[in-house]
């Protein structure tokens, strides 16, 4: 990536206290807290994380630059994907179950009629189910492809293209949910619930579209590289992208 606001050989305290939504990029590339005073490259180095890989990201995200140097060879792609798998885990085991218990405390809290409480509730069900359905092709076929590309070997009948025309942004019908809550809660609901609620949708969605974001600018060219190159000169690789 080209240079970034954050580099290596500087403190990850000093990092997270700049913007401490780089908490959930670091616990997505599975590096635990208890940073001391160690730079960046050294908490990457000792937790086997590929320090290039991790700065690409958390820049990428940092500064909402949608633009790369086509710098893709030197991604790890094995930790992107456990940077992504991580980032589902997130969704679909806490984030997601969160905001519906919240739902449903400010749903009770109002008064609503049940035709209207049940209306909110398969919404957001309706709605998890897709996330959930769009992650789990992720983890069951997209990943597993790419772990076999990285292995030397390209199955015959399928392409990360096939991906990239079904991948979606998964952040749209959340951000509806939040306006319908906006517009149609009870005013004798508990604010104080709703705007909680509220607070956690927006974050969700701004979560979900910088997740996306690295699907589509750095993990979905990074993977055509790898083919590209394996058609023109198949070779075995160690977990990084095959073309510079």
């Amino acid at each position: 990536m080209l240079q970034g606001k954050y580099s290596a050989n500087q403190k990850m305290n000093d990092i997270i206290t700049a913007d401490p939504t780089l908490l959930l990029v670091v616990s997505r590339f599975g590096l635990p807290l208890g940073f001391q005073n160690k730079t960046v490259g050294e908490i990457c180095e000792m937790h086997g994380t590929d320090t290039y890989t991790f700065l690409t990201v958390i820049n990428f995200l940092a500064e909402e630059n949608m633009e790369m140097d086509n710098q893709y060879g030197k991604l790890r792609i094995d930790n992107l994907i456990e940077f992504l798998k991580n980032g589902h885990q997130y969704f679909l085991d806490f984030k997601l179950p969160s905001i519906r218990t919240k739902l449903i405390n400010a749903i009770e809290s109002s008064g609503t009629e049940q035709a209207h409480r049940d209306i909110f509730l398969r919404f957001f069900d309706e709605y998890v189910e897709e996330v959930d359905s769009h992650m789990r092709y992720e983890d069951e076929v997209v990943f597993p492809y790419v772990m076999r590309l990285l292995a030397g070997d390209k199955p015959a009948a399928y392409d990360i293209h096939m991906f990239e025309e079904r991948h979606n942004q998964i952040d749209q019908k959340l951000i509806d949910l939040k306006n319908i809550l906006i517009k149609y809660y009870p005013s004798k609901g508990n604010s104080f619930l709703l705007t909680d609620l509220l607070t956690d949708i927006v974050a969700c969605g701004t979560e979900l579209t910088g997740h996306s974001n690295v699907e589509d600018y750095m993990f979905i060219p990074a993977i055509e590289a790898i083919e590209k190159t394996m058609e023109q000169n198949p070779q075995t690789t160690d977990g990084q992208t095959q073309a510079d």
